[in-house]
């Protein structure tokens, strides 16, 4: 996971400051290419699975964009905060997903890519998070050789001058 979105960034049909973007709950699409034919440059098919994905955000204007909303019959299509995308678009791309044949006849498990984003990006915090105590406590544990090896002499040269001042 990198942080940053799988679909392209584009600013060429956005409102400057833009902050939405695009969504396509791969788990619950059913490949019907509406989108596709009302936004083309924005959504494409993932020929895999047979479901649509975003491919670029804003490469088409926001009318475009929104009539392919409209035009979804499963609502699958979702406005999201840009900060979200990356989250969600990794549980999408990264998930197990089943074609759409077999997930229309009931006998595969729909993942909700809101709720996996979100236990994901919780995880990923716990992960960074205890890495962080881990290394100030490596630190703390540190004996005083171990942590003048770790100062320059330049740092050294100026905690030597300034506890002469204070003498």
């Amino acid at each position: 996971f990198t942080g940053n979105p799988y679909s392209k960034w584009t600013t060429r049909k956005a409102k400057p400051g833009e902050t939405r973007a695009v969504f396509v709950d791969e788990f619950t699409c059913i490949g019907c290419k509406q989108c596709v034919w009302q936004a083309p440059a924005t959504f494409r098919m993932n020929d895999d699975y047979g479901r649509s994905r975003v491919f670029a955000q804003w490469l088409n204007d926001e009318d475009d964009i929104q009539c392919a909303i409209d035009s979804c019959p499963v609502d699958c299509i979702h406005w999201v905060e840009r900060e979200q995308l990356p989250f969600l678009e990794h549980v999408a791309v990264n998930y197990e997903k089943v074609s759409v044949g077999i997930m229309q006849s009931q006998t595969g498990v729909v993942t909700d890519p809101f709720e996996a984003a979100s236990s994901f990006q919780k995880m990923r915090q716990r992960k960074i998070d205890a890495r962080a105590e881990e290394l100030a406590e490596q630190r703390r544990r540190m004996t005083d050789e171990e942590k003048r090896a770790n100062t320059s002499e330049a740092q050294r040269r100026a905690y030597r001058k300034s506890a002469d001042a204070i003498r």
